[in-house]
């Protein structure tokens, strides 16, 4: 339409335009402008202005459409009694096993049976480990149980060491083996859940998704500067359709001892305010999806809830406040966001990860989906023993993002693509003591079209 037309027929109806707006209607048809037109005084009959937001309502429905919420954890208050303790884990032991037995089609035995084997036969078995040490001789061992028994492992076999490492406490792994002399087992392999190789499959979404973690406002250490450069840019690009965060968007109160000397604002709701005022800035029709960490104001303990309303009704509209863990579907593509805080227990306790670096993150990542649990050794952090272990991946995921960790890292694993975008928070006492390199202002970006990740940095 003729751009002199424009301008007085939206007078004539006592409307002006915003100049990103005025840009999106010049390439209207007559009947797409009257349409626009009808559209306006039927949904917004007090309007002065007319913005891009108004003119392109019909995209911000169509993303709701494309985004689906596929599992949010129960998070439900528990008592911390040991039956529910006992509950908690014989669930992560049966449905773990239950992957397990799945995807090999082990014909696996219960351990009391194992025990009235004789010496030298043949066996395999499916527990938990419950201790991993050093033996008299020096060689390496560990006991599993299952609901029947425990029977200690023993690895005879060195090139097996690289498999064991990767074993923690509490994980449920497959032994094969046979039957020692006093009663246990020497491994002839270890068996772990592991995720199945994934093929490509068809999307059918088009656009991108930025994913962002650990933004720690409200810290005397959080990088105003790179996270300003990031909202511009992230409003400017029209193919970003949606923002994953990952957790960490304020520094929260309280968190640890001594955090208030380091806090540049020292109110939760305040720090949530000055969230929003970043926030706005992107456009409606982007979703920001938003799970807790471990710096927001909800219970430590994992499975997290969604951040109450108190706190974040300061937050944009287009927020979608979800749990941690949380599974989402975008256009077919399944994405698991989890904060990531066992991280710091793989890179305690995995021989070979440290230091912390983009591509031991990505190994950290790849080692929680080979073990199947998004928080396999239980005691690290707090973890709300519930019904149900909701930590246990059970529906492999297309793409799985944690944070936490302020290192970004980006790889790939049996067709799952693996994604932590590090943080926007410059280093902290805390981090230079732990001797971790942070990676601030990097955003990973997936396009859903390719499946190829790119990186942007502020």
């Amino acid at each position: 339409m003729d751009e002199r037309e424009i301008v007085r027929i939206m007078l004539s109806h006592g409307l002006n335009l915003t100049p990103d707006a005025f840009d999106i209607i010049k390439g209207f048809s007559e009947d797409q402008f009257n349409e626009l037109l009808r559209r306006i005084s039927e949904k917004f009959p007090d309007a002065a202005v007319v913005t891009r937001e108004m003119v392109e309502p019909e995209e911000v429905e169509e993303l709701e459409e494309m985004l689906s919420v596929e599992f949010q954890a129960s998070a439900n208050p528990v008592d911390g009694t040991l039956e529910e303790f006992l509950r908690y884990m014989r669930d992560r032991f049966s449905r773990i096993q239950g992957l397990i037995l799945s995807r090999t089609g082990l014909k696996a035995m219960e351990i009391a049976a194992v025990k009235r084997m004789s010496p030298g036969e043949s066996v395999t078995v499916i527990g938990m480990v419950r201790e991993k040490k050093k033996t008299k001789q020096g060689g390496e061992m560990m006991l599993i149980e299952d609901i029947s028994g425990e029977i200690p492992c023993f690895l005879q076999n060195g090139a097996l060491k690289e498999r064991y490492d990767r074993v923690v406490r509490d994980s449920v792994v497959a032994v094969n083996g046979t039957i020692t002399k006093n009663g246990g087992i020497n491994v002839r392999n270890i068996i772990f859940p592991d995720v199945p190789q994934r093929d490509r499959k068809s999307i059918r979404a088009e656009g991108k998704i930025a994913f962002i973690s650990d933004i720690h406002i409200g810290s005397k250490y959080f990088n105003r500067k790179a996270f300003s450069s990031f909202i511009e840019w992230a409003s400017d690009q029209d193919d970003l359709k949606y923002i994953i965060l990952c957790g960490d968007l304020v520094d929260g109160v309280g968190v640890y001892p001594g955090q208030e000397t380091e806090l540049e604002v020292s109110n939760v709701w305040e720090q949530y305010k000055l969230a929003s005022e970043f926030l706005t800035h992107i456009s409606k029709r982007k979703k920001i999806v938003y799970i807790p960490g471990n710096h927001e104001p909800v219970r430590q303990s994992e499975p997290q809830p969604p951040v109450p309303d108190k706190y974040s009704m300061f937050l944009p509209e287009n927020s979608v406040k979800l749990s941690n863990p949380s599974i989402i579907g975008i256009g077919g593509v399944r994405i698991m966001i989890y904060h990531g805080r066992s991280l710091n227990s793989v890179f305690k306790y995995i021989p070979g990860m440290q230091p912390v670096s983009p591509s031991s993150v990505v190994k950290a990542m790849e080692t929680l989906l080979v073990l199947r649990h998004l928080a396999p050794i239980y005691g690290e952090h707090p973890i709300a023993p519930g019904d149900r272990d909701e930590l246990v991946i059970e529906e492999v995921p297309d793409v799985l993002c944690m944070g936490h960790i302020h290192v970004y890292g980006v790889g790939e694993y049996k067709g799952v693509k693996l994604i932590n975008p590090g943080t926007f928070q410059e280093e902290t006492p805390y981090i230079r003591k732990m001797g971790i390199e942070v990676t601030p202002g990097t955003v990973p970006v997936l396009d859903l079209k390719t499946m190829n990740i790119s990186i942007e940095r502020f």
